[in-house]
């Protein structure tokens, strides 16, 4: 792994608990495929999945910096190359395979293209603040989005590490997605964002034109629930139907999102009971909120 950031983010990182062990690796889940109509590549699932079964739990080969106008110009690009030419030539090689857009006028051009086109975002903690980096890596990002994915992928930080779960169950051979652009449901609001990177054809976003209003009302109620629940107005029976609604709708972060709901609606409540309910399916899939962020668990707690 390199990589590339100011020494004081990089050493104060370590010092809040950064850190860069190798994790123990997990059967294999998934296999790069060529797509034959259009050459571009795809992750299918290499086994039959079941619902919380790893995909992916990956190390970057490279973190960079990526906020500062350096980036974007010849001598960044020279510093990206030249921070790549330190991995092991078959790593070399890797990163050299993955896709990119545009035209390259110099080999520092395309390297630093494919670090911006294959890249996840991270973050490193320093001294209570939190700096933004990205993850270079090589297969996970050739998994595609969809706004109704069937796994979710989260970064965790501490670790620096991408995780990949199932949302629900994925024969073997089918297709592995997951929602690069997950906050908002809205598919009118989805449109304005996607083109940047997608050309996202999914029902969440042809619903504008295809799927009518009921889509519209179901969107609406889901974000008049996720509203209430900010302001600690929501009831118990409106926290149940907010996870249905977002099982209905696909949306995996919203599942995942009502279930911390309803649990600590219930726990405030004293219903101990139902809060451990929604607990234990959190766990289930190994996912716990932590400071406002997601973090998926090497082992349940």
């Amino acid at each position: 792994m390199v990589i590339v950031a100011p020494p004081k983010v990089f050493e104060g990182s370590l010092k809040h608990g950064l850190s860069l062990l190798d994790d123990e690796p997990i059967p294999v889940a998934m296999k790069v495929v060529e797509i034959p109509e259009t050459g571009d590549k795809k992750v299918v699932a290499a086994r039959n999945l079941g619902m919380g079964d790893y995909v992916e739990r990956a190390r970057p080969v490279g973190i960079f910096s990526d906020m500062e106008p350096i980036w974007k110009t010849p001598l960044g690009y020279s510093i990206r190359r030249q921070a790549i030419d330190h991995l092991p030539l078959q790593t070399r090689a890797a990163v050299a395979s993955l896709p990119t857009e545009g035209y390259s006028t110099t080999e520092d051009h395309f390297i630093s293209g494919l670090i911006d086109h294959n890249t996840v975002i991270t973050r490193l903690l320093y001294e209570g603040q939190s700096f933004k980096f990205v993850s270079l890596f090589l297969n996970a990002p050739l998994i595609r989005h969809s706004c109704q994915p069937n796994a979710l992928g989260t970064m965790n930080y501490e670790e620096q590490s991408f995780h990949i779960k199932t949302f629900e169950p994925i024969a073997e051979g089918e297709e592995i997605t997951i929602a690069y652009d997950y906050a908002d449901p809205d598919p009118n609001n989805q449109q304005r964002k996607l083109p940047h990177r997608f050309v996202c054809t999914c029902d969440n976003c042809r619903s504008r034109n295809d799927l009518g209003e009921k889509h519209y009302k179901q969107v609406e109620r889901i974000s008049e629930l996720v509203d209430l629940s900010k302001d600690s107005k929501i009831s118990a029976h409106e926290a149940e139907e907010l996870i249905e609604l977002c099982k209905e709708r696909k949306f995996p972060w919203g599942v995942v999102n009502s279930h911390h709901i309803a649990a600590n609606l219930y726990d405030l409540q004293g219903n101990t009971e139902k809060a451990r309910e929604h607990i234990d399916i959190l766990r289930g899939w190994r996912m716990v909120w932590k400071e406002g962020e997601l973090y998926i668990l090497k082992e349940p707690e």
